[in-house]
């Protein structure tokens, strides 16, 4: 008889997702309330759910957990060892499709390649400052047309304080990240 080591038990029980397992298996399931609900191989109730964290499924009728090796040798009715080679196999092809889905990295933007040649310095001033931070302030700022009637005379800073705390915020971030970007610009001048 085939004996497997603790960890090869411990990654089939847990890095296989029960749920995916289930469906995998075609074990018939039903969406109730946003709660993925299978069919007990034992009581063959519904009154059941997965419990992500743990990776393991629960019968309420017939208050019995399921972990992935034991619902597979219910639903295969095949022993343990056979069932623990299948899903084996059922592992490294899941991790191979998990791979395949991950590797659409999307290229540099041309407008992001001075982060690459900056060598940053953070100022004592500000720990968190760097590149990818004023890029990411820079990014998400979106500056509202101005409604200001011509008779009120109000900067735009006044109009931002009076009407709309989000809109000072967002001022307040370009003049961080301009001051910032001017900072890093006048390092790289002394170097």
């Amino acid at each position: 008889m085939k004996r497997f080591s603790k960890i090869e038990l411990f990654e089939i029980r847990n890095l296989i997702p029960m749920q995916q397992l289930m469906e995998d298996l075609q074990i018939l399931s039903i969406q109730e309330n946003k709660i993925f609900r299978f069919l007990c191989p034992i009581c063959k109730g519904y009154n059941t759910s997965i419990n992500h964290e743990t990776n393991l499924g629960r019968c309420f009728n017939c208050n019995k957990n399921f972990n992935t090796i034991d619902i597979t040798i219910k639903i295969r009715t095949t022993n343990f060892v056979d069932t623990v080679k299948y899903l084996k196999k059922y592992l490294s092809h899941y991790q191979t499709r998990l791979a395949k889905q991950n590797t659409n990295i999307e290229p540099l933007h041309k407008e992001h390649t001075w982060q690459k040649e900056i060598n940053f310095k953070k100022s004592p001033e500000s720990k968190n400052d760097s590149p990818i931070k004023l890029s990411k302030i820079l990014q998400n700022i979106i500056k509202p047309e101005q409604k200001i009637n011509s008779n009120e005379n109000l900067n735009w800073s006044e109009y931002c304080r009076s009407n709309d705390k989000r809109l000072f915020i967002i001022e307040q971030k370009v003049a961080l990240a301009l001051n910032m970007l001017d900072k890093l610009q006048n390092k790289t001048l002394k170097n």
